[in-house]
């Protein structure tokens, strides 16, 4: 027999632990914080999206604008226009990756664009359009003010053509 084996007893303790929270304690949840305030100089949040009615996002949209749609040709952009019978404009933007390999410069593109078409064109109109912005390959070099007036330039021609 070994050594710590001996003086061991051959009866087990029974031991009775008391709950760590006493009967009307036991149940209650923890008290609510109270909301913060707002951080003193922070700005509202932009939408970086167009809502979802400017949108184009279906395949089926987008196949209508390519076969039924009159193009337009820009020195960054070209764009497929065709009427929709509806009360606003929807943009679609196509990237290829004739542009870029890279997803994160393709994506970089889009957001610009997106931003020029939401802050620049009308979004709502009286008879509305279905637009396609093809993006070409020398627009992510461009700047900034020479893509945004091509872009406005050649979607005011692309809706008076329609």
């Amino acid at each position: 027999m070994r050594t710590y084996e001996t003086n061991l007893s051959t009866q087990e303790t029974q031991t009775i632990e008391e709950p760590r929270l006493h009967g009307t304690d036991e149940h209650q949840s923890r008290p609510q914080r109270a909301p913060t305030p707002p951080v003193k100089g922070t700005r509202p949040r932009i939408r970086l999206m167009l809502k979802a009615a400017n949108r184009l996002r279906a395949q089926g949209d987008f196949a209508r604008a390519y076969q039924g749609g009159k193009t337009r040709h820009g020195e960054f952009v070209m764009v497929r226009a065709r009427a929709n019978h509806k009360p606003v404009n929807r943009y679609g933007i196509v990237v290829s990756k004739k542009v870029s390999k890279r997803a994160v410069a393709r994506n970089r593109i889009k957001r610009r664009i997106m931003a020029i078409v939401r802050t620049e064109l009308p979004l709502s109109a009286s008879s509305g359009a279905d637009l396609i912005i093809v993006v070409r390959p020398n627009a992510p070099t461009s700047s900034h003010n020479a893509l945004q007036q091509d872009i406005i330039r050649v979607v005011q021609q692309s809706l008076q053509q329609i």
